[in-house]
């Protein structure tokens, strides 16, 4: 779960005149809905949708600049918030659920998010050196049909660390592995795709090889980590989703990494468990967490297009004891 971001989300009410949305706006909204529940990968999908229909949707592009930015690739956030102040639309958002952008016009909240994102780079490029805290990022995303939403948990700068998160050092000849097996971090190797997700800004220059979890680190690099009260903080805001994605498994851990971290790249929070079948151990790459299976069906096709799967993975219903152990992660 990525917990390092937050957003201030803004409703705009000025598009419905002649009550209805044309498709790309409906498109948009339901990007804007998926990224407000932090599922980027879903949103990503919608908004692909909404661009390829209309490519100047104002919307679109404001909230595919926010996928891009809290998935990582800041190259491409910025070509949509560039995209969108060459277009200069009028189009005014008239409620904010902070108050603070209520009345402030798309190209301002789009320049806010490009400061926003130099300041990322400004933060990336000095975690290369050991601090004592690392500011947290804001980015601004914007739905044509939402009027307010809760208040997000953190908003602007932070000086300070969230409560949830923590910092380690990277030992001399560590990988993402070794680092979440140590006892002071997790005390389990499988859960090195939740330090993935926090840190895949950290980690943007990395390729996606069968031997990624295994690479060693720059010695000295701050990795943010879940300690255990905010994984059962986040475990107990996610209740009883118990509904997954199967989507591989193989003898060996580096047979599902390229999925696994081109998925977490995406916006999906996959993460990897053993199982024995006939007396052999397989290690299984699976993508949740979702309340029911009409959800998890609709993440399946996600995947199987993603992934270009012959294919659908199967949703399946796992135990309990699963999802306390990788859903707070």
């Amino acid at each position: 779960m990525r917990n390092f971001k937050w957003f201030l989300l803004v409703g705009m009410l000025g598009f419905i005149l002649g009550g209805c949305a044309t498709q790309d706006m409906e498109l948009s909204n339901e990007g804007f809905q998926e990224i407000s529940r932090r599922n980027y990968g879903p949103a990503e999908v919608q908004l692909e949708k909404a661009l390829s229909i209309n490519p100047d949707n104002p919307y679109a592009l404001l909230n595919m600049g926010v996928v891009y930015q809290e998935t990582g690739r800041l190259d491409k956030a910025r070509q949509m918030y560039e995209r969108l102040i060459g277009l200069q639309p009028k189009d005014i958002a008239e409620k904010s659920n902070t108050g603070s952008l209520a009345g402030k016009g798309l190209v301002d909240i789009a320049k806010e998010n490009l400061k926003l994102l130099e300041a990322r780079e400004a933060e990336l490029a000095a975690s290369r050196k050991p601090v004592e805290t690392a500011p947290q990022a804001t980015s601004t995303s914007l739905s044509p049909k939402e009027t307010t939403l809760p208040p997000p948990e953190k908003k602007g700068w932070e000086s300070q660390v969230p409560a949830k998160e923590a910092f380690c050092k990277v030992r001399k000849n560590e990988s993402l592995l070794d680092i979440a097996g140590r006892q002071d971090v997790y005390g389990d190797a499988l859960k090195w795709p939740g330090l993935f997700r926090l840190n895949m800004n950290s980690l943007e220059k990395m390729k996606a090889t069968e031997s990624f979890a295994t690479e060693k680190l720059p010695e000295g690099l701050r990795l943010k980590y879940v300690t255990r009260d905010g994984a059962s903080e986040n475990l107990a805001a996610m209740g009883d989703k118990l509904w997954v994605v199967d989507i591989a498994s193989a003898k060996a851990m580096n047979g599902v990494v390229p999925s696994a971290i081109l998925l977490m790249r995406k916006g999906y929070h996959a993460y990897l468990t053993k199982s024995q079948l006939a007396g052999e151990e397989w290690i299984r790459l699976r993508v949740g967490f979702y309340k029911d299976i009409l959800e998890a069906l609709k993440v399946s096709e996600e995947v199987k297009a993603l992934l270009n799967m012959s294919e659908t993975p199967m949703p399946i219903k796992i135990e309990r004891k699963e999802l306390e152990r990788f859903a707070g992660y």
